[in-house]
C-alpha cells in the first residue's frame, strides 16, 4: 500500500532540493562584485585578499579567454576564489556601462599603473597591491591558477617577514625588510611599498646590510624610465618618427650605463625603423647592437629569436613583392589573405 506524502512535507522537502542546488551552484561560480568601496571593506572584515580583474569584456580575446578559461571555471570557484574578495573592472567598448562604475575603475586604472589587458592585481586586505598579472595566453588555466595560489602565498610569507623585521634594528632590521620586498615587481615595490625601500637605505646607510646599492640604483632606473617617458610620449602622439629616433638616440647615450634601459631604447628604435620607415636592416642592425650588450645569455638568446623573427618577415615581404617575370618557369602562387 502507497503512503501519501502530505503537502507540507512535499513542500519541505522541496524547499531543502531548492537550497541544496542554490549552494552548489554558489560553489560552482565565483561571485563577482563591480563596487571597489564594497570590496575593500568585505575585504577588511573577512581579513581577505582581493584580486581585481581589469578587463574589456566586449573587446579583448585574451579577456575573454581568461573569464571563460580561469574565472568561470569550476577549479577557480571552489579553490581561489574562496581566497579573494573579486572585483570586476571592465572597460567596455560596446557595451553601456553605469557612469559611476565607469569613473570609479578609470581612476583604479590610473592608479595601478594600467596599460595592458587583462591585468589582474592582487592586494592585500588593508588594499596594498602586491602582485599584477598582465595578459593571459589561451589554454594556460592551470598555471595561472598555480600562479595566483603561489602569489597569495608570498603575500603571507612577506607579511611574517615584515612582523619580524618590526623586532629588528639596524643592519638586521634592513635584510629582513629586503627579504620581505625584493619579490616585488618593480613598479608595485616602488609605487606602493616606498616607505620600506626608504628605510632600508636609511638603515643601511654605511652599507653593512649589503642593501642599499641595490635600491638606490632601482630608485635611479625608475627616474630615468619616467623621464624617459616624459620626453618620448609627446613625439610618438606627433607621430613623427625621425624625431622620436633622434631623442632615443639621445637618451640612449645619456643613459648608456643603465644597460636595460637601453636595450628597451634600442629595440624601440628598431621596431619603428621596421614597421614605420621600413628600414629593415638597419632594424636588424640596432637588434645586433642591442644583443651585444645584453647581460646575460638567456636575454641574447630572446633577442636573438626577435632578429630571426623580423628577418622571417623580410623575407617573406620581399617574396611577395618580387616581379611576376622572375620566375618564368614556375607561376606565382597566391598570397594568402
Amino acid at each position: 500500500m502507497k503512503m501519501l506524502v502530505s503537502p507540507s512535507r512535499l513542500l519541505a522537502a522541496a524547499t531543502v532540493a531548492l537550497v541544496c542546488a542554490a549552494a552548489t551552484h554558489a560553489a560552482d561560480e565565483a561571485a563577482w562584485t563591480e563596487d571597489m568601496d564594497a570590496a575593500m571593506l568585505q575585504a577588511k572584515a573577512q581579513n581577505k585578499d582581493l584580486l581585481v580583474d581589469f578587463t574589456g569584456s566586449d573587446w579583448c580575446p585574451p579577456c575573454m579567454a581568461l573569464g571563460e578559461e580561469v574565472f568561470d571555471s569550476e577549479q577557480f570557484a571552489n579553490g581561489a576564489a574562496n581566497e579573494f574578495v573579486l572585483v570586476k573592472m571592465d572597460f567596455p567598448k560596446q557595451t553601456q556601462q553605469d557612469e559611476k562604475i565607469k569613473q570609479q575603475n578609470a581612476a583604479w586604472a590610473q592608479k595601478f599603473g594600467v596599460q595592458n589587458f587583462p591585468t589582474v592585481v592582487l592586494m592585500e586586505p588593508s588594499g596594498r597591491p602586491y602582485a599584477a598579472i598582465s595578459g593571459y595566453q589561451s589554454g594556460a588555466k592551470d598555471q595561472y591558477l598555480t600562479a595566483l595560489s603561489q602569489l597569495q602565498q608570498a603575500s603571507k610569507t612577506r607579511q611574517a617577514v615584515f612582523a619580524q623585521a618590526e623586532k629588528a634594528e639596524g643592519a638586521e632590521k634592513a635584510k629582513l625588510l629586503d627579504q620581505a620586498v625584493s619579490s616585488l615587481q618593480p613598479q608595485i615595490l616602488l609605487m606602493f611599498y616606498r616607505p620600506e625601500v626608504d628605510e632600508i637605505i636609511a638603515l643601511d646607510a654605511d652599507g653593512s646590510a649589503g642593501v642599499k646599492d641595490k635600491y638606490e640604483t632601482l630608485l635611479k632606473v625608475v627616474e630615468a624610465e619616467q623621464d624617459i617617458q616624459t620626453q618620448l610620449q609627446p613625439l610618438f602622439q606627433a607621430g613623427d618618427a625621425d624625431k622620436v629616433i633622434a631623442k632615443i638616440d639621445e637618451l640612449a647615450a645619456k643613459y648608456k650605463n643603465f644597460v636595460g634601459i637601453k636595450i628597451k631604447l634600442l629595440m624601440a628604435k628598431a621596431k619603428i625603423l621596421a614597421e614605420q620607415q621600413h628600414k629593415f636592416q638597419e632594424s636588424l642592425d640596432v637588434i645586433d647592437q642591442a644583443i651585444a650588450i645584453a647581460p646575460n645569455p638567456q636575454l641574447a638568446e630572446n633577442l636573438g629569436k626577435l632578429k630571426a623573427q623580423l628577418q622571417q618577415a623580410i623575407e617573406q615581404q620581399k617574396s611577395q613583392n618580387a616581379p611576376a617575370d622572375s620566375t618564368p618557369d614556375k607561376p606565382a602562387e597566391p598570397a594568402a589573405n
